[in-house]
């Protein structure tokens, strides 16, 4: 198959990076928690916290993993800003997170 072919290539798919916003969701109780935030990515630098729920995206209700993936990725390319509707404690936050490519976040780092 070609997407095979691509990712033994170029150890990715092809086009353009796929925004990422570096927070990990799972679904619990009917709700879509953040259980992870990696340091320094972009969730993290726009105050997303480990136990918020994902109310929304911009603007739009989502109720399952696979609708709130398709609503971030929806604006565009690694690189575009999205708007999050999360709840933390009490209180309903709204944060705009531009978004990064993965591959970019992961690579090694110079002196590390």
């Amino acid at each position: 198959p070609v997407f095979a072919g691509v990712l033994t290539r170029y150890g990715r798919r092809a086009g353009p990076a796929r925004p990422w916003f570096g927070m990990v969701l799972e679904e619990m109780f009917g709700h879509l928690v953040v259980v992870r935030v990696p340091e320094d990515g972009p969730a993290a630098l726009a105050g997303v916290q480990a136990g918020d729920v994902l109310v929304a995206v911009s603007g739009q209700g989502v109720g399952t993993l696979e609708e709130a993936y398709r609503r971030m990725w929806a604006p565009g390319p690694a690189g575009t800003e999205v708007g999050f509707t999360l709840l933390q404690g009490s209180e309903l936050q709204q944060v705009r997170i531009r978004s990064a490519s993965r591959s970019d976040y992961f690579r090694v780092k110079p002196g590390t």
